[in-house]
């Protein structure tokens, strides 16, 4: 197992619920997709937009890969990324602007074939590391419409719970997803950094 030095940014989703592709939606005066490109800069690694033809993607000077037209579904941008790249990769959609560069370095480095993160219970099989062996299994699973998170689990995911937290902040924060416009706003409001006191699990 090698280390990743490319984070793959998945933004081929439409944004039907927030109105506009997800990827150019700005917050703090910048696209989604570049909050999430800045991260994996600050952890080394190269990043790599992911987008559907047709779908708009803001102009960030990084490279970009499209997957095909079909089938709707966002293992199909990993599938994709790991076919082109033929490389470990970290992956990462691009409406989780608060991911910190430590978290993505951290799993940039990870020696399984497979790990995703988990959450307050809840896994997040679109934010982890794959490894280029898993590109045929996971195009079968898009083509077939089965469940991200069934997905890793049947391909043998490691896990790296965040909560009790290992130092990366609060995983509520950095976390935090963009999906519609209330979302948004709500990270607007909150102006603090998601790092800048790292999270203590409740005794």
């Amino acid at each position: 197992m090698s280390a990743a030095h490319h984070c793959v940014i998945l933004a081929g989703g439409a944004g039907r619920r927030m109105g506009r592709p997800k990827a150019t939606v700005l917050l703090r005066g910048e696209p989604l997709a570049a909050h999430v490109a800045g991260a994996a800069l600050e952890a080394g690694l190269e990043p790599v937009l992911v987008g559907k033809p047709g779908i708009e993607l803001p102009d960030l000077s990084h490279r970009v890969l499209l997957e095909p037209p079909e089938p709707q579904h966002p293992l199909l941008g990993i599938a994709t990324a790991l076919g082109e790249l033929d490389v470990p990769i970290v992956v990462c959609p691009c409406d989780l602007p608060n991911v910190p560069g430590a978290l993505l370095a951290h799993l940039a480095g990870v020696e399984q074939r497979l790990v995703v993160i988990k959450a307050g219970g809840r896994m997040q099989p679109l934010l982890g590391h794959y490894e280029p062996q898993l590109a045929d299994e996971l195009l079968a699973a898009a083509e077939a419409d089965a469940g991200a998170g069934a997905t890793v689990r049947r391909l043998g995911a490691a896990v790296l719970d965040l909560d009790p937290a290992p130092g990366f902040g609060d995983p509520g924060s950095i976390l935090a997803n963009v999906n519609t416009v209330q979302d948004l706003l709500a990270l607007e409001r909150d102006r603090r950094n998601p790092t800048d006191a790292l999270y203590q699990p409740k005794r």
